[in-house]
């Protein structure tokens, strides 16, 4: 499992222009990810390449631009569904989820 360096993702995220407050929330319980993903985020936090990830047919991006997440929220996000322990009906569901942008009027 990796462990996010959450100094170095604060420092990322306070210069691309996010409140201290929201990072604060945000990765006070970031959990760890599996090493595939990890791998991914670890070089983003070192060299702020994108290299994308894709399980189950959903990658990293597209969970960025039909959700609109950043890639640390998507990284998260995506951790869900890389979890063993979901039943078959779960993941189902999971993936639909990701695939649809959600909208509230």
């Amino acid at each position: 499992m990796y462990l996010i360096d959450k100094t170095k993702a604060k420092n990322i995220l306070i210069s691309e222009g996010y409140q201290e407050q929201d990072i604060n929330l945000l990765l006070e319980d970031y959990p760890e990810l599996y090493d595939d993903l990890g791998s991914v985020i670890d070089i983003w936090l070192n060299t702020k390449n994108f290299v994308d990830f894709t399980y189950e047919g959903i990658s990293l991006s597209q969970i960025m631009n039909t959700r609109g997440e950043h890639i640390i929220t998507a990284a998260k996000t995506m951790n869900r569904l890389l979890n063993p322990n979901l039943s078959p009906e779960e993941k189902t569901r999971l993936i639909n989820s990701l695939s649809h942008s959600v909208t509230f009027s």
